[in-house]
């Protein structure tokens, strides 16, 4: 049967972000509360953190085809 690539990476995310909270919905609900409460500004709005780790995916020289 024919498998997504996109599909495959997503769910290895999932399953890695799991595996780091020990698949607890609460642990990994509190986690994303406390990102949330650090990149926060005063007037409310989310600021993302300056964190290589967060390029899309067009950014990535993997993801470069040669027509970009």
């Amino acid at each position: 049967m024919w498998e997504d690539p996109i599909v495959a990476e997503v769910r290895k995310a999932r399953e890695e972000i799991m595996r780091e909270h020990g698949y607890s919905l609460d642990s990994l609900i509190k986690d994303l509360q406390r990102t949330q409460a650090e990149h926060t500004s005063k007037d409310g709005r989310y600021m993302p953190p300056d964190d290589e780790s967060l390029k899309v995916a067009e950014e990535l020289p993997e993801y470069k085809t040669g027509n970009d």
